[in-house]
């Protein structure tokens, strides 16, 4: 009874949701926000309301004057372990606070197109044993992904409308991960921007096969 109650709450939100195609909408309270959504936010979000999370001690960094000394830190080991830090940032998502809600007019499919300077996908898909945070981003939203060689425990998606965790449970016929990958193909305009929460048993790379919408050069005449 509970998983049903689960899955009909969530149905909801994504059905209420999809209504904004063309739009995103950071709820009052906590949001689990890409920076790209960050970034479109009018009047400069406090830097006292965004936290990041360090995927290797597994805790909570602010953006705050105090925090900062630790953001720079963290955002240079992952500068070493992705080769980028840009490209932890763009695949991470930030915690974000709103005392109220705000409606952002954005195409959401070429906010989210992968970004070309980053080159191959190799380092983008690193999870850590434990607990991860990810970004829902245009490279899961293809048919062409899957979980790699990560060995998936738990993934949680987080409901900012509701203020509440949803889990993805196993049923006889389907794990956690087919579950998560059907809704996000289903409704990609739903979860584009926003954060999951995913647990793996040991260090390990989600592998994407990228994909480009252009054609083959044609090729010379016989």
């Amino acid at each position: 009874m509970k998983k049903i109650i689960i899955f009909m709450i969530l149905s909801l939100i994504i059905g209420s949701m999809s209504v904004f195609a063309d739009g995103f909408t950071i709820h009052k309270g906590w949001n689990l926000v890409s920076n790209q959504i960050l970034e479109e936010i009018p009047n400069e979000p406090s830097l006292d309301t965004i936290f990041l999370f360090n995927p290797l001690n597994k805790n909570y960094v602010s953006f705050s004057e105090n925090g900062r000394d630790k953001v720079d830190s963290l955002l240079s080991s992952m500068d070493n372990l992705y080769g980028s830090e840009d490209l932890y940032v763009y695949s991470t998502p930030f915690w974000y606070y709103s005392d109220k809600e705000i409606g952002l007019d954005l195409n959401l499919d070429s906010s989210f197109s992968y970004p070309s300077y980053f080159g191959e996908l190799s380092s983008y898909g690193k999870l850590f044993s434990g607990w991860n945070l990810i970004t829902v981003t245009s490279p899961l939203t293809s048919e062409n992904f899957d979980w790699g060689d990560c060995e998936v425990s738990r993934i949680f998606f987080w409901g900012s409308e509701n203020q509440k965790w949803f889990e993805y449970e196993s049923t006889p016929n389907k794990m956690p991960t087919e579950k998560i990958r059907e809704d996000i193909i289903r409704e990609p305009n739903f979860f584009l921007g926003k954060g999951l929460t995913v647990k793996v048993i040991e260090d390990c790379s989600l592998n994407f096969e990228r994909t480009s919408d252009i054609p083959q050069v044609p090729s010379l005449p016989n």
